[in-house]
C-alpha cells in the first residue's frame, strides 16, 4: 500500500519545484531531487504535483516562471550596456509580483505557525488534565479508596480499607 503524503512532503515538493524553475531548471529535475530526498520515485512526485498540488500553487508557479524569464532577461541587460527603457516597467512589475509572492509565502507560514502554536496549547492542556487525573488516582490508591459493584450494576466508592 502506498504511503500517504504529509504536508511537509507536499511543501518540500512545491518549494523544490519553484527553486528549480527560478534557477532555470526543469520540473523533471525537481521531481528527481525531491524523490531522492523523500525516498519516493520521481514519477510519484510528478503525479503528486500534477494531480494534487499544481492547482493549489498555480499563482506561485506563474510567479516562479515569470521570475525565471525575468532572470534571463536581466542577464541580457547589463548595467554597463545600459538599460532598455522599455524593460524597466516590466522589471518593476516583476518585482512587485515577486514581493507579493514572498508576502503570501510568509503569510502562509505565519498561519501555519499560529495553527501549530494552537495545537501545542491544546496538547499541553491535555497533558495538564492527565497529570491532574494521575495525581488524583495516586491519592485514591494511597488512601485505600476502592470501588464495589452492587448487584444492580452500580459502581460504588468504598472509603477506607
Amino acid at each position: 500500500m502506498a504511503r500517504k503524503w504529509s504536508k511537509h512532503e507536499d511543501q518540500l515538493l512545491a518549494e523544490t519545484i519553484f527553486k528549480h524553475i527560478e534557477d532555470g531548471s526543469t520540473q523533471l529535475a525537481a521531481f528527481a531531487e525531491t524523490g531522492e530526498r523523500l525516498g519516493r520515485s520521481p514519477e510519484a512526485c510528478g503525479f503528486r504535483w500534477n494531480n494534487v498540488l499544481r492547482k493549489k500553487y498555480e499563482a506561485s508557479l506563474q510567479i516562479a516562471q515569470e521570475q525565471a524569464r525575468s532572470v534571463r532577461t536581466r542577464s541580457k541587460l547589463r548595467l554597463e550596456d545600459g538599460w532598455d527603457e522599455k524593460e524597466i516597467p516590466r522589471l518593476v512589475n516583476w518585482m512587485i509580483r515577486y514581493l507579493r509572492w514572498w508576502r503570501d509565502r510568509w503569510a502562509a507560514r505565519e498561519c501555519e505557525r499560529k495553527e501549530l502554536k494552537e495545537k501545542i496549547r491544546r496538547k499541553e492542556e491535555v497533558i495538564r488534565q492527565l497529570k491532574r487525573e494521575n495525581e488524583r488516582l495516586q491519592r485514591e490508591r494511597l488512601t485505600g479508596t476502592a470501588f464495589h459493584m452492587e448487584t444492580n450494576g452500580n459502581l460504588v466508592r468504598v472509603e477506607g480499607g
